[in-house]
């Protein structure tokens, strides 16, 4: 998360800083959702830490594509 911020708030921000967001943002919601799998059907338990680091992953995600479709501004 704080990668991403980073790069959102870089002074003038290279052309590869979006790209890399992305990237970023999709790396970590894959990870997320393995270990998502991993917490439901190996485990067969539920943790509210780790819901709760899911569901920021997800927006983290929304908000990068946002950004990346509207331009870059907001």
């Amino acid at each position: 998360f704080l990668a991403l911020a980073r790069l959102k708030w870089m002074l003038g921000t290279p052309e590869w800083a979006q790209p890399a967001a992305l990237s970023m943002a999709l790396a970590a919601t894959a990870f997320v959702a393995y270990l998502t799998y991993v917490e439901l059907f190996v485990l067969e338990e539920i943790c509210i830490w780790c819901l709760a680091l899911a569901v920021l992953t997800a927006a983290s995600l929304a908000l990068t594509v946002w950004g990346l479709f509207s331009g870059g501004e907001g």
